[in-house]
């Protein structure tokens, strides 16, 4: 009997490098997190949605757009379980007053924001950051095999 490996990001996550010079790549970073895709095919993919390449920002439906273009289909929900959800957590931080998205994985959010990756309790992250939570980017099928 052969085992097939499965990517699942609820279990197992491949944490994609960033670029700590560039401050608009939250976007990138978490689709290319989520999605076990690299960063630089992120980059490519959002170049054909976006005249920065995600870069400098995208969207919910750019980042959704981009998703789909690389075979993957993501949902909304505004019901979010900080503890048992996996996906992209879309959110407000109240001193700064914009959008941001971080990846959620069970309990755990993962930010990559300024010069380097944080690992946050995700209840400890949302009221230390004054941070209101919007909605969440789910895989519509969490699970594909590993390529």
């Amino acid at each position: 009997m052969r085992l097939r490996r499965v990517y699942d990001p609820s279990i197992m996550m491949k944490l994609a490098r960033f670029d700590a010079t560039v401050e608009g790549d939250c976007a990138i970073w978490c689709l290319s997190t989520l999605l076990g895709i690299s960063y630089e095919k992120i980059i490519n993919a959002s170049a054909h949605f976006d005249r920065n390449g995600g870069l400098s920002g995208l969207t919910i439906p750019k980042m959704m757009q981009i998703s789909e273009s690389l075979g993957f289909r993501l949902r909304r929900s505004e019901s979010v379980n900080l503890e048992s959800d996996t996906g992209i957590l879309v959110h407000t931080i109240s001193r700064r007053a914009v959008w941001h998205v971080a990846v959620l994985k069970r309990g755990q959010l993962l930010d990559m924001f300024g010069d380097g990756l944080t690992i946050w309790d995700a209840d400890v992250y949302i009221t230390s950051k004054h941070a209101k939570v919007s909605e969440i980017l789910i895989l519509a099928d969490q699970k594909r095999e590993i390529e």
